[in-house]
């Protein structure tokens, strides 16, 4: 959760910063320096999510659930943040109860059990 919270604060507090990290055709991912930012993030984000599965996840080497469960918080987090920094998320805390802040709104997205029932194999 503390991964997830400091994430959308990066994004809110540095909107540019923030875009430029995506925008592949602007980084060279061969710079050492680079590349190595980029795979401690990744082991802190398989930790994090290892953490929330009470498992060991080893960064260099997944199973496609483990895998799958860190496309699902990555997406979930960076989604909700470029939401945010567009302000998609005002019709969303219009809807809700009054002083619902979107703090809130983002712990309640985190804590959901996600998607329903899965698809056949």
């Amino acid at each position: 959760m503390a991964s997830a919270k400091a994430y959308l604060a990066y994004a809110q507090a540095h909107p540019g910063m923030y875009g430029l990290m995506y925008r592949a055709e602007r980084l060279d991912m061969k710079r050492p320096s680079l590349h190595e930012a980029a795979s401690a993030a990744f082991a802190g984000l398989a930790r994090g999510v290892g953490a929330s599965r009470n498992e060991h996840i080893q960064a260099e080497s997944l199973s496609l659930e483990q895998a799958g469960a860190i496309a699902r918080a990555w997406s979930q987090v960076h989604g909700f943040s470029i939401l945010v920094l567009e302000d998609r998320m005002s019709d969303i805390l219009r809807r809700l109860p009054k002083g619902t802040t979107l703090d809130q709104l983002f712990e309640a997205m985190l804590r959901s059990p996600g998607p329903g029932p899965r698809p056949p194999a």
